[in-house]
């Protein structure tokens, strides 16, 4: 049986704290508001185009420069976009920022402002958890060991 060995450039290497970040986007997305019991952040798990027809506001792009969601962020993750913690914080950071930005000032956005702030109050807590964990000597331990190659196994079955 022949085996398949994935080569660095076939697949990125995941973020060597992967598990924790998505911990933290599962407890980010588990939030409910106390009011209603709904997903806090549900309408920043897609991007804003999918909530309004499948295209941005026409003036969202002019305002916002780096669109962001939850659902993009965590692509990002499983597919190795993402090589520093900081840049996971970044982007995070901009889903709220991009809301707040975006509906400054507007009527219209009270409801969304609302939200970012009550997901912003919980984020900001877990992303400094993982920012020290990410200086400590055990995240500086983990980012420094080697990752096993990873072996495909052919299917014992034809498809």
């Amino acid at each position: 049986f022949a085996r398949f060995i994935a080569t660095p450039a076939a697949y990125p290497r995941l973020l060597y704290c992967w598990k924790l970040t998505l911990s933290l986007l599962d407890t980010l997305l588990n939030m409910t508001n106390p009011s209603d019991g709904f997903q806090t952040a549900h309408y920043f798990l897609h991007p804003v185009s999918y909530y309004v027809g499948g295209a941005f506001p026409p003036d969202y792009l002019a305002v916002i420069k780096t669109p962001m969601d939850f659902g993009t962020i965590t692509s990002n993750l499983f597919e190795g976009t993402y090589q520093t913690v900081s840049e996971f914080v970044t982007d995070c950071k901009l889903v709220v920022d991009n809301c707040r930005t975006y509906y400054a000032g507007r009527e219209d956005g009270l409801l969304f402002i609302e939200l970012a702030d009550r997901l912003d109050g919980l984020m900001v807590q877990q992303l400094n958890a993982l920012v020290r964990y990410d200086n400590s000597g055990t995240g500086a331990r983990e980012k420094a060991s080697p990752v096993a190659p990873l072996y495909i196994p052919r299917p014992s079955q034809d498809f």
